[in-house]
Protein backbone atom coordinates (compact mmCIF):
# COMPACT_ATOMS: atom_id res chain seq x y z
CA UNK A 1 0.00 0.00 0.00
CA UNK A 2 1.32 3.31 -0.56
CA UNK A 3 0.95 4.30 2.78
CA UNK A 4 3.34 1.39 3.77
CA UNK A 5 5.81 2.34 1.62
CA UNK A 6 5.90 6.25 2.40
CA UNK A 7 6.22 5.13 5.99
CA UNK A 8 9.17 2.76 4.93
CA UNK A 9 10.59 5.81 3.52
CA UNK A 10 10.33 7.85 6.21
CA UNK A 11 11.80 5.13 8.52
CA UNK A 12 14.79 5.02 6.08
CA UNK A 13 15.46 8.77 5.49
CA UNK A 14 15.29 9.02 9.06
CA UNK A 15 18.09 6.02 9.96
CA UNK A 16 20.08 8.22 7.27
CA UNK A 17 20.02 11.17 9.28
CA UNK A 18 20.55 9.73 12.34
CA UNK A 19 23.58 7.87 10.85
CA UNK A 20 24.66 11.45 9.65
CA UNK A 21 24.46 13.20 12.79
CA UNK A 22 25.99 10.63 15.03
CA UNK A 23 28.13 7.75 13.62
CA UNK A 24 28.72 8.93 9.57
CA UNK A 25 32.62 9.09 9.57
CA UNK A 26 32.52 11.43 6.57
CA UNK A 27 30.24 13.48 8.32
CA UNK A 28 31.37 17.11 9.15
CA UNK A 29 31.41 17.58 12.36
CA UNK A 30 32.49 20.70 15.08
CA UNK A 31 35.24 20.79 17.35
CA UNK A 32 33.94 20.54 20.90
CA UNK A 33 36.96 22.99 22.54
CA UNK A 34 35.08 26.61 23.03
CA UNK A 35 35.89 29.30 20.46
CA UNK A 36 37.60 26.70 18.23
CA UNK A 37 34.72 26.24 15.71
CA UNK A 38 36.42 24.02 13.10
CA UNK A 39 34.46 22.01 11.49
CA UNK A 40 35.88 18.41 9.96
CA UNK A 41 35.20 15.04 8.89
CA UNK A 42 33.93 12.81 12.17
CA UNK A 43 37.33 10.60 11.44
CA UNK A 44 39.66 13.65 11.71
CA UNK A 45 39.17 14.67 14.95
CA UNK A 46 41.26 13.37 16.44
CA UNK A 47 43.92 14.13 14.09
CA UNK A 48 42.69 17.93 14.27
CA UNK A 49 43.01 17.48 18.16
CA UNK A 50 46.32 16.20 18.32
CA UNK A 51 47.10 19.26 15.42
CA UNK A 52 45.61 22.22 17.17
CA UNK A 53 46.83 21.60 20.82
CA UNK A 54 48.30 24.20 21.29
CA UNK A 55 45.98 26.56 19.83
CA UNK A 56 43.09 24.80 21.99
CA UNK A 57 45.54 25.36 25.30
CA UNK A 58 45.40 29.28 24.25
CA UNK A 59 41.52 29.26 24.11
CA UNK A 60 40.98 27.49 27.26
CA UNK A 61 43.16 29.54 29.22
CA UNK A 62 41.88 32.84 27.29
CA UNK A 63 38.37 31.89 28.51
CA UNK A 64 39.30 32.52 32.33
CA UNK A 65 38.63 36.37 31.34
CA UNK A 66 35.90 35.84 28.61
CA UNK A 67 32.83 34.90 28.58
CA UNK A 68 31.86 32.82 25.57
CA UNK A 69 28.46 30.77 24.68
CA UNK A 70 27.12 28.64 21.68
CA UNK A 71 23.98 28.93 19.92
CA UNK A 72 22.11 26.51 17.99
CA UNK A 73 19.71 28.56 15.95
CA UNK A 74 17.10 26.67 14.05
CA UNK A 75 14.71 27.92 11.36
CA UNK A 76 11.57 24.90 10.91
CA UNK A 77 10.03 24.56 7.47
CA UNK A 78 12.96 27.30 5.82
CA UNK A 79 11.76 24.87 2.24
CA UNK A 80 8.23 26.32 2.47
CA UNK A 81 6.91 29.38 1.68
CA UNK A 82 9.02 32.16 1.93
CA UNK A 83 8.56 35.00 4.64
CA UNK A 84 9.57 38.54 4.42
CA UNK A 85 11.98 37.67 7.52
CA UNK A 86 12.65 34.83 9.33
CA UNK A 87 14.02 36.27 12.65
CA UNK A 88 14.90 33.82 16.02
CA UNK A 89 13.47 34.54 19.38
CA UNK A 90 15.44 36.97 21.65
CA UNK A 91 18.47 34.87 23.14
CA UNK A 92 20.62 36.07 26.31
CA UNK A 93 24.48 36.84 26.40
CA UNK A 94 26.02 38.63 29.33
CA UNK A 95 22.70 39.61 30.79
CA UNK A 96 21.91 41.31 27.50
CA UNK A 97 19.16 40.39 24.38
CA UNK A 98 20.47 39.74 20.59
CA UNK A 99 18.54 38.62 17.30
CA UNK A 100 19.40 36.70 15.12
CA UNK A 101 17.35 37.17 11.26
CA UNK A 102 17.54 35.71 8.00
CA UNK A 103 16.09 37.84 4.93
CA UNK A 104 16.43 37.95 1.34
CA UNK A 105 19.25 39.65 0.50
CA UNK A 106 20.04 43.11 -2.15
CA UNK A 107 21.69 40.69 -4.89
CA UNK A 108 19.83 38.23 -6.46
CA UNK A 109 20.08 34.47 -5.37
CA UNK A 110 21.30 35.68 -1.97
CA UNK A 111 20.19 35.61 1.76
CA UNK A 112 21.40 38.33 4.23
CA UNK A 113 21.83 36.90 7.94
CA UNK A 114 21.59 39.72 10.37
CA UNK A 115 22.66 39.89 14.37
CA UNK A 116 21.04 42.19 15.54
CA UNK A 117 21.91 43.65 19.59
CA UNK A 118 18.60 44.62 20.86
CA UNK A 119 18.11 48.34 21.42
CA UNK A 120 15.88 47.54 24.92
CA UNK A 121 19.15 46.07 26.61
CA UNK A 122 22.56 47.11 24.77
CA UNK A 123 25.32 45.03 25.36
CA UNK A 124 28.01 47.85 26.00
CA UNK A 125 30.97 46.62 24.34
CA UNK A 126 32.66 44.83 20.88
CA UNK A 127 31.43 41.16 21.22
CA UNK A 128 33.15 38.54 18.47
CA UNK A 129 31.41 36.07 16.96
CA UNK A 130 31.73 32.85 14.74
CA UNK A 131 28.76 32.19 12.88
CA UNK A 132 28.34 28.74 10.34
CA UNK A 133 25.73 26.79 8.89
CA UNK A 134 25.39 22.95 9.92
CA UNK A 135 25.76 20.59 7.05
CA UNK A 136 27.48 23.34 5.21
CA UNK A 137 31.15 24.71 5.07
CA UNK A 138 29.85 28.45 5.05
CA UNK A 139 31.00 30.02 8.24
CA UNK A 140 31.88 33.85 9.08
CA UNK A 141 33.94 35.51 12.02
CA UNK A 142 33.86 39.01 13.07
CA UNK A 143 32.94 41.45 15.93
CA UNK A 144 29.84 43.26 16.37
CA UNK A 145 30.46 46.93 17.57
CA UNK A 146 29.10 49.03 19.98
CA UNK A 147 27.30 51.24 17.46
CA UNK A 148 23.63 51.37 19.14
CA UNK A 149 21.18 48.85 17.18
CA UNK A 150 24.71 47.79 15.05
CA UNK A 151 23.71 44.74 12.80
CA UNK A 152 26.57 42.53 11.00
CA UNK A 153 24.93 41.83 7.42
CA UNK A 154 26.83 38.06 6.06
CA UNK A 155 25.27 37.98 2.37
CA UNK A 156 25.08 34.01 1.48
CA UNK A 157 23.81 32.25 -1.24
CA UNK A 158 20.29 30.93 -1.00
CA UNK A 159 20.60 27.61 -2.62
CA UNK A 160 23.61 27.07 -0.24
CA UNK A 161 21.09 27.29 2.70
CA UNK A 162 18.05 25.36 1.02
CA UNK A 163 20.48 22.82 0.67
CA UNK A 164 21.76 22.64 4.17
CA UNK A 165 17.63 22.49 5.75
CA UNK A 166 17.08 19.83 3.15
CA UNK A 167 19.52 17.49 4.67
CA UNK A 168 17.80 18.46 8.06
CA UNK A 169 14.26 17.70 7.19
CA UNK A 170 13.80 20.95 5.78
CA UNK A 171 14.63 23.14 9.30
CA UNK A 172 17.68 25.61 8.79
CA UNK A 173 20.65 25.37 12.05
CA UNK A 174 23.02 27.70 12.33
CA UNK A 175 25.62 28.02 14.97
CA UNK A 176 26.65 31.27 16.87
CA UNK A 177 29.08 31.54 19.00
CA UNK A 178 30.10 34.76 20.99
CA UNK A 179 32.61 36.14 23.17
CA UNK A 180 33.21 38.93 24.90
CA UNK A 181 35.52 39.96 28.04
CA UNK A 182 33.98 38.87 31.27
CA UNK A 183 33.85 42.36 32.50
CA UNK A 184 30.66 43.41 30.47
CA UNK A 185 28.78 40.73 32.28
CA UNK A 186 25.54 42.38 33.54
CA UNK A 187 25.01 40.91 37.41
CA UNK A 188 21.88 38.76 37.58
CA UNK A 189 19.06 40.13 40.49
CA UNK A 190 17.58 37.33 42.41
CA UNK A 191 14.71 38.72 44.77
CA UNK A 192 14.48 36.71 48.18
CA UNK A 193 11.41 37.09 50.90
CA UNK A 194 11.31 35.54 54.29
CA UNK A 195 10.00 32.65 55.45
CA UNK A 196 8.41 34.24 58.75
CA UNK A 197 4.99 35.23 59.11
CA UNK A 198 4.36 38.53 58.74
CA UNK A 199 7.36 39.99 57.32
CA UNK A 200 7.43 40.99 53.48
CA UNK A 201 10.43 41.57 51.87
CA UNK A 202 12.02 45.36 51.23
CA UNK A 203 10.88 47.49 48.22
CA UNK A 204 13.09 46.93 45.37
CA UNK A 205 15.40 49.55 44.81
CA UNK A 206 14.32 52.35 41.42
CA UNK A 207 15.04 50.08 38.40
CA UNK A 208 15.41 46.91 39.86
CA UNK A 209 11.68 46.33 39.99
Amino acid sequence: PARTIAGLRRDVAMLVVMHTQTDCPEQLVYCEVTGCEVQVKRKDMETHEKADMLKHIRLMNARQNTTTETYRIRFPGFLGPVPPVWKSRPFNFQGYNFVLNVEEGRLRGTKNISLIRDPSSLHPGDVSFVLSVEATDLHAKGTVSTRPRHALFIAWQSERLRSAAQKTWGTLYLRLCLSAPSSFCKPVLVDGSSTQPGIQPDNPLPGHA
